[in-house]
């Protein structure tokens, strides 16, 4: 049995774009890269998301790390210069927050001068 089930931590590329559609439900879209280590290329995907998962995305900025799970699929779309492209979109289904990257702050306490 073949099943679509998709668990990545990724980063996001973008600030997520949320759109109503005409029944009132609302999606967000937001692009994503997935690292493969270091110095390797990232595999960058769209991410989707519907119903109380599109809300989480909503709250995601640039840079963001997330870790989402759902469903991949191939989507195509004609470009304004009129070429055909294709590429992975994450119907996301589950949503949580990665890891914090962990920043020194410079602080002035116990300087002795």
């Amino acid at each position: 049995m073949f099943l679509n089930s998709w668990t990545v931590e990724c980063r996001t590329g973008k600030d997520p774009e949320t759109r109503v559609l005409d029944g009132g439900k609302a999606v967000t879209k937001v692009s994503a890269a997935i690292y493969n280590g270091r110095d390797k290329e990232a595999l960058w995907v769209k991410l989707e998301g519907w119903g109380k998962v599109q809300e989480c995305l909503a709250e995601t900025k640039k840079g963001d790390s997330i870790v989402v799970s759902g469903t991949l699929k191939e989507d195509s779309w004609k470009g304004t210069d009129g070429v055909e492209n294709k590429g992975l979109v994450l119907n996301v289904e589950a949503f949580s927050w990665g890891a914090k990257p962990v920043r020194a702050t410079p602080t002035t306490e116990n300087v002795p001068w």
